[in-house]
């Protein structure tokens, strides 16, 4: 479905849009596109450091339930591969939390291409800046 709208109904909608299939999207942070060209990211709306949402970073979080799971392991694993193919480009999907907790996501659109400025692969925390 090809649509100019950046509004979507669900992530597995979202990931379809910029070429990634999804099989569980409540445990997918990011993945390559189906024709290995591309990664996609899952961007938080609270984690962009200014409101133009231009500039993105998971540094200065705790960690505390996010840092060892396969969906951070994952995603830092697919930053890798955007910055060794795609000089750090990746393409984006903002998410909205209707918490800190980041408990439910109230809203999802297509975001900007965005490019990896910094990661520490031990971690995968990362920073972002809009291409």
């Amino acid at each position: 479905m090809k649509t100019t709208d950046p509004e979507c109904k669900t992530l597995t909608e979202a990931y379809a849009r910029l070429g990634a299939t999804v099989r569980n999207p409540r445990r997918t942070w990011s993945a390559v596109t189906d024709d290995g060209k591309a990664v996609v990211v899952t961007l938080w709306t609270d984690r962009f450091l200014d409101v133009e949402q231009t500039r993105y970073s998971t540094f200065g979080l705790s960690g505390k339930g996010w840092i060892d799971r396969p969906e951070n392991r994952r995603r830092a694993e697919h930053l890798q591969h955007a910055m060794s193919k795609r000089g750090g480009l990746f393409r984006s999907i903002i998410v909205a939390a209707s918490d800190t907790m980041h408990s439910r996501i109230v809203a999802r659109k297509i975001g900007p291409e965005m490019r990896v400025t910094k990661i520490d692969e031990a971690t995968g925390r990362f920073e972002a800046e809009r291409a």
